[in-house]
């Protein structure tokens, strides 16, 4: 019953971000038949122009028709690039979720380990500098963090080409190695808050009385921290880990200007000045779907991993 109930929160709540995408860019000043046209056009031919795209009709139709088109795929035409919103999307949003994706590794497969050291080392010289890094880390904003990568391992060092994105179409390998340092921008602060979280709950976990039980019936500290330790602590980890997850998937777009990247982020700020709107309410579902549907995960992987949530249930 709580995975049927949370599907139809899920659905609810998508089908919310529709309406508020849909009237959001409804009600806002311009007009896409006047800048689609340019300022020189007569008005027989922006009104003409506005209902062939059917401006003119109610609001109430206008999205239904939207509505309608998006459950099959249709998210309409650009007006700005004159084609098929979903054709425009499609290698856009491969390559922010290879962003994303590359982030995501990047900060499990380090979080967790120095987490687990900083645990271990508590107070100790080790435990103080992952805290001071983390601090200074979390306080640099990632926009900012990709302009220090660019000057000191793109321009000073020749680590590598700024400006040389290379798509994954025409060499996947030179894609992802110019992906690695847009992706460390992303992932660094939030590296910083996932060890920060998961080695205060380590140190909590550390002070239960199972785990002085364990020691006193002679079980390695290894075993203890590694298969006992470690698997409670990141149960509420999950919550935590999935919220930064969700953030990772939906807010690149900065980033992606600061490096040049051809993904959703760019697409974005051009059409918001261009007053796209077709593609503007494409990106915006598109990211409050991603933010809803990852917590939905969430909530559901915790409600798995934790037997005391779901004996509450």
């Amino acid at each position: 019953m709580y995975y049927v109930k949370k599907l139809l929160s899920l659905t609810a709540t998508v089908i919310l971000i529709t309406v508020l995408a849909f009237l959001a860019f409804s009600v806002i000043p311009g007009d896409a038949a006047v800048l689609k046209l340019g300022t020189d056009a007569t008005e027989e031919q922006v009104e003409a122009l506005r209902e062939e795209m059917g401006l003119n009709d109610g609001v109430a139709v206008r999205y239904a028709r939207w509505a309608k088109g998006v459950l099959s795929g249709d998210f309409g035409e650009s007006s700005y690039y004159n084609m098929p919103t979903a054709e425009l999307l499609g290698e856009k949003t491969v390559t922010t979720l290879w962003l994303a994706a590359l982030a995501i590794i990047m900060i499990i497969i380090i979080s967790v380990p120095l987490a687990i050291i900083s645990s271990v080392r508590e107070n100790g010289i080790v435990d103080r500098i992952i805290q001071f890094a983390g601090q200074i880390c979390m306080a640099v904003p990632s926009f900012f963090l990709g302009v220090l990568i660019i000057l000191v391992l793109g321009l000073t060092f020749k680590v590598f080409t700024v400006g040389g994105y290379v798509s994954y179409k025409d060499d996947f390998g030179k894609f992802i190695g110019y992906m690695i340092f847009p992706a460390m921008a992303v992932a660094v602060p939030k590296i910083a808050m996932t060890v920060k979280f998961l080695r205060s709950s380590l140190i909590k976990e550390k002070q239960k009385d199972y785990v002085r039980t364990l020691r006193a019936c002679g079980t390695p500290e290894f075993k203890i921290l590694a298969f006992d330790v470690l698997k409670n602590a990141l149960i509420p980890t999950v919550t935590f880990v999935g919220l930064i997850i969700a953030e990772v998937l939906a807010g690149s777009v900065i980033v992606e200007q600061v490096f040049g990247i051809p993904g959703l982020g760019r697409l974005l700020v051009m059409s918001v000045q261009t007053r796209d709107y077709s593609v503007l309410q494409a990106i915006v579902l598109y990211i409050g779907c991603t933010v809803v549907t990852v917590n939905c995960l969430v909530d559901i992987s915790y409600h798995l991993a934790d037997p005391t949530v779901r004996n509450k249930r």
